[in-house]
């Protein structure tokens, strides 16, 4: 008995949680949207975060290279040379 009032309570509160996901799919633009806003509220927030990380080192670091080889290369090329070297 109490164990059904307690499903039928826990069903009742989670139903507007299970139905969004219905809504995103019913208007998937929306969803397209916010992942926009989301990626350029980002984006403005890194390039400042950037930037200050520049002005501290005295120099300018990887600004004109793509993250992901400066960062996820763990600082080497396939030649074995550093982008602390400044070749990338």
């Amino acid at each position: 008995m109490l164990k059904d009032v307690v499903i039928t309570e826990v069903n009742e509160m989670l139903a507007p949680v299970r139905a969004r996901p219905a809504e995103y799919v019913c208007e998937p633009g929306y969803a397209r949207q916010v992942l926009r806003d989301g990626n350029e509220h980002a984006n403005a927030i890194a390039s400042v975060t950037f930037g200050e990380v520049r002005a501290v080192m005295g120099h300018r670091l990887m600004s004109e290279r793509p993250l992901a080889r400066g960062l996820f290369a763990c600082g080497t090329t396939s030649a074995g040379q550093g982008w602390r070297h400044g070749i990338l």
